[in-house]
């Protein structure tokens, strides 16, 4: 065998090594992975204002923008059983607690996002 015959299979046999490692990589991408069946931790949640009003306002503005950008941990998760589907679940802080700061005030509180695997007529 000559030397570029042999560069040339050792090239051609690295090709096909890296082509079978992605084409493996990607379909255990698509597979999704599975539904951890527990909550996360705790994901802070905040408003500030110059009034405790405007702070609560800004508050309650933010509570939703964190429970949705939540949700995506449970997508594309997949359950042991074949009748369930991996859901999202939230707690969160029963009130805000809002104290001065500065000029003005800060509330904060709190979700707990999680993901569990349920049955259609299960309800949480």
């Amino acid at each position: 065998m000559t030397k570029a015959t042999h560069n040339f299979a050792a090239v051609a046999a690295s090709t096909m090594l890296v082509i079978a490692i992605v084409a493996l990589g990607a379909s255990v991408a698509d597979a999704g992975h599975k539904c951890p069946n527990r909550y996360f931790k705790k994901v802070p949640v905040k408003g500030v204002g110059d009034t405790e009003a405007n702070a609560q306002k800004a508050y309650d503005e933010d509570l939703p923008k964190k429970i949705a950008s939540a949700k995506d941990d449970c997508k594309d998760c997949e359950c042991e059983e074949k009748t369930e589907s991996c859901t999202f679940v939230h707690t969160q802080s029963k009130k805000a607690k809002c104290t001065p700061q500065g000029p003005g005030f800060k509330c904060v509180g709190n979700i707990r996002p999680g993901c569990f695997c349920f049955d259609e007529d299960e309800d949480f």
